[in-house]
């Protein structure tokens, strides 16, 4: 099993790392961040072994969204963040 934590947060100009979402204006640029430590904290309290993803679209066309996607995850794993996978959407 997987869990998509984060769906499509990266922004696709130079404007904002981040999509304008509601979920970042309320908690900023840690949602995400935040979202991958509740989610592994979750999967370790249930004793599972579910992969955690970040869901991203357009890393393949778009080297700013790519730069952006790639520098989160590197950072997380940095951190000790725990990221499993990255899913790229095609449609």
């Amino acid at each position: 099993y997987d869990w998509d934590v984060a769906n499509e947060p990266m922004g696709y100009d130079r404007k904002s790392e981040y999509k304008d979402y509601l979920i970042y204006r309320l908690y900023g640029a840690d949602y995400v961040k935040k979202a991958f430590e509740f989610a592994a904290e979750a999967l370790d309290r249930l004793g599972s072994d579910a992969k955690l993803f970040l869901n991203e679209t357009k890393v393949v066309n778009n080297t700013i969204k790519a730069d952006y996607t790639y520098n989160l995850i590197k950072s997380f794993l940095a951190q000790g963040i725990r990221v499993d996978g990255l899913g790229i959407q095609s449609h």
